[in-house]
């Protein structure tokens, strides 16, 4: 029994592939064709553009080859006119009753059990001052929930069998540009189609879960996975839910990894809500897998690195060879923080918001994933990445982000 779990995984495993063929000798061939992005890409001598200018960029992106370096067909590219570098601070409760509360409004199966007559477990962490958690299971129906200072919380009455699926049978990936159709899959309860599952859970979240953190955020449902049950005729929908700061994607990867000798002064990482549907209309397991976000300030930017630059930069920087190619992309925000590890020259992994930590615009670019999936495991990981941050330039190259 996993009674009060954050989904995060700590260690990232060393992959069998090497990045990015970097481990080549000899300097990669370079495609004859030329391309529009190519042509552009060669003309171009400014490192910052406006937002319109980015989008223009963008669309001479997609699908283009640029040295040997193949772009997604399809680019996120948020239509707004300014981004931000947002700072955040931790978030804590005013009093546990908002959190329980919340998890009451969310999770469907709170009124089932009587948990006044279940014993309350305590949690502390000594590294983190006034920080305590609180957990109940019910021995009769298996159902359990837990939350913390912090705002995490997580509802579950699936008897925290979440992850045991025997597969995926379907997937979306709503932030890198699929569009739901009128696809219907069977619940245990009935059908229900896809549509009418995120509908329901951005509608949920945003109307109960935003105020925990002052408005700050919206919730859009950026991964469904449509996962098949042992032994039974029905299906979940596994939903990876993101926050969506002023029209812009949070990112929903785990931590992004790098290899043992390796490390930069800041470590990167994604944020994600997870969310099962087994019945209609409600949410039979909910988990915000870590806490809650508050923002302190904000600090707006008009104008970003080029796209094209970025692209340039990306082809100077990482070795590849020809035909390389990006599966997915785009400008996104990404929780940033100092490397805590940086003195001993170690890549540290995101470590929850600290004093050091903000969202940041960054142009993300990922290759295909690296490993094999466990199928107890979300398959929303990262191959090969390059971030270039937007406000700055500074690029930096990962492995692979955690499965969680």
């Amino acid at each position: 029994m996993k009674m009060f779990k954050k989904h995060k995984i700590l260690v990232c495993a060393l992959l069998l592939c090497l990045p990015l063929a970097a481990g080549c000798e000899e300097a990669p061939n370079r495609s004859a064709a030329g391309t529009e992005a190519e042509e552009n890409a060669a003309e171009i001598s400014d490192k910052y553009v406006s937002l319109e200018e980015a989008k223009r960029q963008v669309k001479e992106l997609e699908g283009n080859m640029l040295d040997g370096l193949r772009f997604p067909d399809y680019i996120e590219m948020p239509d707004v006119e300014a981004v931000c570098e947002v700072k955040l601070t931790p978030w804590h409760w005013k009093n546990e009753e908002e959190v329980e509360s919340a998890i009451k409004s969310m999770w469907a199966d709170y009124d089932v059990v009587d948990w006044s007559a279940v014993e309350k477990k305590t949690f502390y962490n000594e590294l983190i001052p006034d920080y305590i958690g609180y957990g109940k299971t019910d021995e009769e129906t298996g159902f359990l929930y837990s939350y913390d200072s912090q705002g995490f919380f997580s509802g579950d009455s699936l008897n925290d069998s979440e992850g045991e699926y025997v597969s995926c049978i379907a997937e979306y990936d709503f932030e890198w540009g699929d569009v739901m159709g009128d696809e219907t899959y069977r619940l245990e309860d009935g059908e229900m189609s896809v549509a009418e599952a995120v509908l329901y859970t951005e509608k949920l979240l945003n109307e109960k879960l935003s105020a925990l953190e002052k408005n700050q955020f919206t919730y859009k449902v950026q991964h469904l996975y449509v996962m098949k049950n042992p032994g039974v005729d029905y299906y979940d929908f596994s939903m990876v839910v993101g926050r969506v700061y002023q029209d812009v994607f949070l990112d929903t990867s785990g931590a992004f990894c790098l290899y043992q000798d390796a490390y930069y002064e800041k470590t990167h990482g994604g944020n994600h809500i997870l969310a099962i549907m087994r019945h209609k209309n409600r949410l039979d397991y909910l988990n915000t897998c870590d806490e809650l976000l508050e923002v302190e300030e904000t600090t707006e930017v008009d104008q970003i690195i080029s796209p094209l630059y970025a692209a340039q930069l990306i082809n100077e920087r990482i070795a590849h060879v020809d035909n390389t190619r990006f599966e997915d992309g785009g400008l996104v925000y990404l929780p940033v923080q100092d490397n805590g590890k940086a003195k001993e020259h170690v890549q540290d992994i995101f470590q929850g918001v600290d004093d050091t930590t903000s969202l940041r615009p960054v142009w993300l670019f990922m290759m295909g994933k690296t490993a094999e999936i466990p199928v107890y495991l979300r398959p929303d990981m990262h191959g090969n990445s390059v971030i270039v941050d937007a406000i700055d330039g500074t690029l930096y190259y990962y492995e692979e982000t955690t499965p969680y």
